[in-house]
């Protein structure tokens, strides 16, 4: 049985301003401000990234312990969500949204 061991969270990282979209195709280096694509955040008039209304808490753990696995998935013809968080596994079925 394979065992995952979470290596030390990255420490978060501050957007001073938004540079742009960069569709370059291949491998390219993004700069701090640039994204690949414009999901689930819009720029602001002083060029900062800000997140979408509308993101909704599917789970609430009750606790700030990172999530130590997720799997989305069909189960028995059910749209399930399934994460781990501190020790207990905990369902969310997708049709109830």
């Amino acid at each position: 049985m394979a065992r995952y061991v979470a290596g030390k969270p990255p420490k978060p990282i501050s957007i001073n301003q938004f540079i742009g979209i960069n569709e370059a195709v291949g491998q390219t280096g993004l700069e701090l401000g640039e994204a690949l694509r414009q999901v689930n955040y819009r720029i602001t008039k002083d060029y900062k990234p800000e997140k979408r209304e509308g993101h909704k808490t599917l789970i609430d753990f009750g606790n700030t312990k990172n999530v130590q696995g997720a799997w989305d998935g069909l189960i028995g013809g059910k749209d399930v969500l399934i994460a781990i968080n501190n020790g207990k596994i905990y369902e969310f079925n997708k049709g109830e949204l």
